[in-house]
């Protein structure tokens, strides 16, 4: 009489099954075929060898997929099933990192649903926070200085962290409006200060009339096209390496040009008044020597009319004009006759 074989093999022992995985391993009775199903759907076959040890080939499983193995004799025996679910060991993507600047205080982007997002700057943590359901990130950070190194990085619910994504803080602040020096109407160069190596501009309303650049230490020396009117208003701005324009510094044209030497008429012992021409609305001098004589204004039409007490036959009268700016003409010296 022969004794039949009714006992099933024991459950198998399987291995850790990841979403990496692409097959499935473990021991079970030595000889047993084995078999891995997800639900109904059967994922692979294999023979245990002589020692009961089986790998069976599967197609990658996702994350969290419950896979059930059985085992089952020559004699057709089957073994209850061996449940194992498939661990995550696939690191999330690199996040995507939207622009960060030195005015940003958000850093915001996209990853895998649910991450843990962690920025840093070197070895410093900045900011941390988690993805919505969508992959959705807004993470408050402390203002950074442009050019700064950021890494941004995500880590799953199973502790999978992505590779890091770089990103550098670039400059959207504008400069502070350059400091310009006096410039006078007999000038054709325009200095001052700007932030260093900053492009600076002048202009006369929307025309421009030339730029430069600030050296190392902000100093700058603009030639410009051509002399201005005194009064005229000009406006100069400071553009740095990244684009950003300063607001503009408006400055008005100084008068620097000093009058004509006044003319003069006779002037004789007899005189109490000496007349002539000079630059509108300046303001004329007559000196005997260095004894003050007396001064008036110039009238629109461009004359003048000194009065004056009489003067020594012989003496010699000097002459000049001063404008509203403080600019002194040369002397006109009469001889009284």
């Amino acid at each position: 009489m022969t004794v039949s074989d009714k006992t099933a093999p024991a459950a198998p022992k399987v291995n850790s099954v990841t979403d990496a995985s692409t097959t499935v391993t473990g021991t079970t009775e030595a000889g047993a075929k084995v078999t891995v199903q997800s639900g109904s759907a059967i994922l692979g076959t294999d023979t245990a060898d002589s020692k009961g040890s089986f790998k069976v080939t599967i197609a990658k499983q996702k994350a969290g997929t419950k896979l059930t193995v059985y085992a089952q004799d020559v004699a057709g025996n089957k073994s209850a099933g061996t449940t194992v679910t498939v661990i995550d060991k696939t690191a999330p993507a690199i996040p995507k990192v939207n622009t960060i600047s030195d005015a940003t205080t958000y850093v915001t982007g996209t990853t895998e649903a649910n991450a843990a997002v962690t920025i840093k700057r070197g070895s410093t943590t900045i900011g941390t926070g988690t993805a919505d359901s969508k992959g959705n990130f807004k993470i408050k950070i402390a203002k950074q200085k442009a050019g700064t190194k950021l890494v941004v990085y995500a880590k799953d619910a199973a502790g999978n962290t992505s590779a890091g994504a770089s990103v550098t803080v670039i400059d959207k602040t504008a400069p502070a409006a350059p400091t310009v020096y006096t410039f006078g109407d007999n000038q054709t160069t325009v200095t001052g200060k700007a932030e260093a190596s900053a492009k600076v501009t002048i202009k006369s309303g929307k025309t421009v009339l030339g730029y430069g650049y600030a050296s190392s230490k902000g100093t700058f020396s603009v030639k410009i096209k051509s002399k201005q009117k005194a009064a005229t208003t000009l406006t100069a701005y400071a553009t740095d390496k990244a684009g950003n324009t300063s607001t503009g510094r408006s400055f008005k044209v100084v008068d620097k040009t000093p009058p004509a030497t006044p003319t003069a008429g006779t002037v004789t012992y007899k005189s109490t008044t000496v007349s002539g021409k000079a630059e509108k609305y300046a303001t004329v001098y007559v000196y005997n020597g260095s004894h003050y004589v007396g001064k008036a204004t110039v009238s629109s039409k461009g004359t003048y009319t000194v009065h004056m007490k009489k003067q020594k036959k012989g003496s010699t009268l000097k002459i000049y004009a001063k404008d509203k700016a403080g600019n002194k003409s040369g002397y006109r010296y009469v001889k009284v006759k």
